[in-house]
């Protein structure tokens, strides 16, 4: 109704029903403009991909990313945490280089406790093949190689301290769409001999399934379930394995993944689901769980 100088007029049936034809539309396409935005393909740098394992970090040209990535192992007589830094600049779009160096901030081995720098490492991964079908597809595979001297300040022998240069490779698929997104990747870990003792290769393999709840040009949420696995060749002394070393796992658990254009955040936690640890003692060294929780700025 309108009203002018006191008197009432009706206005026509015919153009309140316009009104809400026109809202009705409006509001059809603000929906479908914001499910348009959702239904696109996140950058290579802005998509999901493993927190407990390698691969999966090519960034753009001239892109520079800083990682912090803190991680707990717990077994039963032992536990180690650790801070990761993680640097990472893309050479071209396809090229990326990467530097980190891990801190050991606390380890308990029989009540004992130690800290200290682990090896520092440098890796290029390359993007060799990628098929897209516009926003609604893509797969693509990356390479990983890389070097780590022997750089540790700790006196202790593990897999982040060994005291020999070790050597890198993997490879990575992905398939990735609005929604779903798929990864996975083999990789092997491989020391040299230092003083007639050879510490076994390490071959580690990974999984990953992720659902996007939500996914849009400024903002990316999702949950991801992720599986990793490790297998540790035995030690060799004078090159003569020492049985009561090596070991195979396999974790798996859940993580969550928060993107922006500058901020990444990941946490996420695994359990064991094989645990064959070759050692006199197994349970000395059977691991209960590890957690990590990642924080990445791209300046």
């Amino acid at each position: 109704m309108v009203y002018l100088d006191n008197v009432v007029i009706k206005a026509p049936n015919k153009l309140n029903h316009m009104n809400k034809k026109i809202s009705f539309l409006s509001l059809l396409l603000v929906v479908n403009t914001i499910k348009a935005q959702r239904d696109s393909l996140l950058p290579f740098s802005k998509g999901p991909g493993p927190l407990f394992s390698f691969g999966l970090n090519v960034q753009p040209k001239n892109n520079f990313v800083y990682r912090q990535i803190y991680t707990l192992d717990e077994r039963n007589l032992e536990s180690r945490f650790v801070m990761h830094n993680h640097v990472y600049y893309g050479l071209s779009h396809k090229l990326t280089f990467i530097a980190k160096q891990p801190v050991i901030l606390k380890r308990r081995t029989n009540g004992k406790h130690s800290r200290g720098l682990g090896n520092a490492r440098f890796e290029i991964e390359t993007i060799p093949y990628v098929y897209q079908v516009a926003d609604e597809y893509r797969f693509r595979i990356t390479t990983v190689t890389g070097v780590i001297p022997p750089t540790t300040t700790s006196k202790a022998t593990t897999q982040l301290t060994l005291h020999s240069n070790s050597y890198f490779l993997g490879i990575t698929q992905s398939n990735t769409t609005p929604k779903i997104f798929q990864y996975g990747g083999i990789g092997i870990f491989i020391p040299t001999t230092k003083k007639s003792i050879y510490y076994g290769c390490r071959l580690y393999y990974e999984l990953g399934f992720a659902h996007a709840i939500i996914n849009n040009e400024t903002l990316f949420f999702g949950v991801d379930f992720e599986m990793s696995g490790e297998y540790q060749q035995s030690r060799q002394i004078n090159g003569v394995s020492d049985f009561t070393t090596g070991s195979n796992m396999i974790f798996f658990g859940p993580s969550a993944r928060l993107s922006t254009e500058h901020f990444i955040g990941q946490i996420g936690l695994q359990y064991p689901w094989i645990r064959h640890v070759k050692v006199i003692n197994p349970n000395k060294t059977n691991y209960r769980f590890a957690c990590a929780g990642a924080l990445s700025y791209t300046f």
